[in-house]
């Protein structure tokens, strides 16, 4: 009778033992596909941004007859960046972009204007990623303790880097303001 007892006291702790190791696996896994998810939106937007801002760099190459106006815009091509990086980058080159706009006023057309405003419009997407990931890695951050840090090093999922959040500050009219599409 007593190892019968034993026997079903310890298959009692595996399984409560193994309940919590699911449990803390399900939380964990949704919160990284979350953060996945939002890591791959980030990057799809920097890519089209990217595109787009292509597309304005050969708009300002016709115009502009200075050397070297641009040249980190040329090297940003060559180099190969994490969405941390890139992000930073695209944000510094376009605001120079924005800049050649109002000293340029051939560049102040319906074609630029619109390309413009669709990289605005591709900065709320990321902004809006990045929120979303910082919010899953902070949860990640607080659950990630006892025992659930050991189930997280058994499936190899760790906490990443949260994304630096700046809130745009454009005063071009082409912001769109409570405009929905």
């Amino acid at each position: 009778m007593e190892i019968l007892s034993i026997l079903l006291i310890i298959t009692l702790i595996v399984v409560i033992l193994l309940i919590i190791y699911i449990n803390d696996y399900n939380k964990l896994i949704t919160i990284k596909i979350k953060m996945e998810t939002s890591d791959n939106n980030i990057k799809t937007a920097l890519k089209q941004k990217k595109e787009k801002m292509e597309i304005l760099y050969e708009e300002i190459k016709k115009v502009c007859k200075k050397k070297n106006y641009l040249k980190n815009f040329e090297e940003l091509k060559k180099k190969k960046l994490d969405n941390y990086e890139l992000d930073k980058e695209l944000n510094e080159i376009f605001l120079t972009m924005n800049n050649f706009k109002e000293d340029y006023k051939e560049l102040n057309n319906d074609e630029f204007n619109k390309t413009l405003l669709e990289i605005n419009m591709l900065d709320q997407n990321i902004l809006a990623n990045k929120k979303f990931f910082n919010k899953n890695n902070n949860a990640l951050i607080k659950i990630f303790k006892g025992h659930i840090k050991i189930t997280a090093k058994i499936n190899k999922i760790s906490i990443k880097n949260s994304y630096e959040i700046k809130e745009p500050n454009v005063t071009s009219s082409l912001w769109p303001v409570n405009r929905f599409f």
